[in-house]
């Protein structure tokens, strides 16, 4: 049901982009969750990476990180549609949670929760460069914006 939502609601509002986490429930096949499924939606994995200081045994940013769910769906789509970093995600750390915090207020996080944002940041950046009719030229352009 929540899949059906959310493709007739981009369905009806064609002006939208959703972009959601898969899922954290790697390294099994079919086990990215709902919203992820929908078809309307881009369904966000995570990839490894890793500071220049910390090897261990990840395997780059190439690679699907371990607990990254993966698909393919129940009718055998191909989810999710594109990975972003996902793990050593520098983020804003709560004061009152039950998290570790570092004196500057960050911690690193891991999780396709973190790789969804940079993917919707990217997303915002592709609508603004066709919006603002830099394409096809590169050059700022009113004759080239898109309504």
């Amino acid at each position: 049901k929540n899949e059906r939502e959310f493709d007739q609601y981009l369905y009806d509002n064609d002006d939208f982009l959703v972009v959601v986490a898969a899922g954290n429930k790697g390294p099994e096949l079919n086990t990215v969750g709902s919203p992820a499924t929908s078809k309307n939606v881009i369904s966000v994995g995570a990839s490894e990476n890793s500071p220049p200081h910390i090897s261990g045994n990840m395997k780059g940013k190439d690679h699907l990180a371990r607990f990254s769910s993966r698909g393919p769906t129940q009718d055998d789509r191909t989810k999710p549609d594109i990975v972003a970093p996902g793990i050593f995600i520098e983020s804003a750390a709560s004061r009152t949670g039950t998290g570790e915090c570092g004196i500057d207020g960050l911690h690193f996080l891991a999780g396709t929760s973190m790789a969804a944002p940079v993917v919707s940041g990217a997303a915002a950046i592709v609508r603004q460069y066709f919006r603002e009719g830099y394409y096809p030229s590169g050059k700022k352009n009113a004759a080239d914006e898109l309504d």
